[in-house]
C-alpha cells in the first residue's frame, strides 16, 4: 500500500504547476503561440493524469479500509501515518 499512498499524495512538480498557471493566464489575455499552446496542452494532460492516478489510488485505499477525508482546514488526511497534504 505504500506506493498507493505515494500516488494518492502526489503533486505536479512546482515549476510545471507555475508554468501551467502562467500559460493559462496568458491565454486569457492573448492568443498563445503554437509552441505555448502545445506546452499548455501537455501540462494540462500531465495534471489530469496526476489527478486521475490520485483518485484511483485513493479509491483503492478506501476500498481496502483506509480512511480518507477532508478536515476543517481543507487538508486531506489519509490514514494514521499521514499528515496534511495538498
Amino acid at each position: 500500500d505504500i506506493q498507493l499512498w505515494k500516488t494518492a499524495n502526489s503533486v505536479m512538480n512546482s515549476s510545471k504547476q507555475i508554468r501551467l498557471e502562467e500559460l493559462a493566464e496568458l491565454q486569457k489575455m492573448q492568443s498563445l503561440t503554437e509552441s505555448e499552446q502545445s506546452e499548455l496542452e501537455n501540462l494540462m494532460n500531465e495534471a489530469q493524469q496526476i489527478m486521475l492516478c490520485k483518485a484511483e489510488a485513493r479509491r483503492i485505499l478506501a476500498q481496502r479500509g483506509h480512511i480518507i477525508f477532508k478536515n476543517s482546514r481543507n487538508c486531506t488526511i489519509i490514514s494514521s501515518f499521514s499528515s496534511k497534504m495538498e
